[in-house]
């Protein structure tokens, strides 16, 4: 008789484990709001929802990649912000608008 002591990795294990892993885009927030615009009052407003975009490979993984209001991506310290989960419509509304503003209306 075969005893055990610890869980056996079955296929179905297997499986769910896969499902149950983020993907590379859910790994970081896509909207933040700041809290805290200390030292960057120019490029932060307090109660603003920017855009995050990927990492890039050398980036700090506390510092996040932030469009700012000049329309240019800085690294920020992540615990000026905090993450928020926005629905599809209101996504879509302020990605047209960063778009917008960093093409450069007159």
């Amino acid at each position: 008789m075969r005893k055990f002591t610890g869980m056996r990795h079955t296929a179905l294990a297997k499986e769910t484990s896969k499902l149950k892993r983020p993907s590379a885009k859910a790994r970081y927030p896509r909207f933040v709001v700041c809290l805290d615009n200390r030292g960057n009052e120019i490029s932060l407003d307090i109660g603003k929802i920017y855009q995050v975009i990927r990492p890039e490979k050398r980036d700090p993984p506390s510092l996040l990649r932030i469009i700012d209001n000049e329309g240019e991506d800085y690294l920020y310290n992540a615990i000026q912000f905090v993450p928020v989960d926005l629905v599809p419509r209101a996504k879509k509304v302020l990605r047209q608008r960063r778009l917008f503003a960093t093409v450069g209306a007159p």
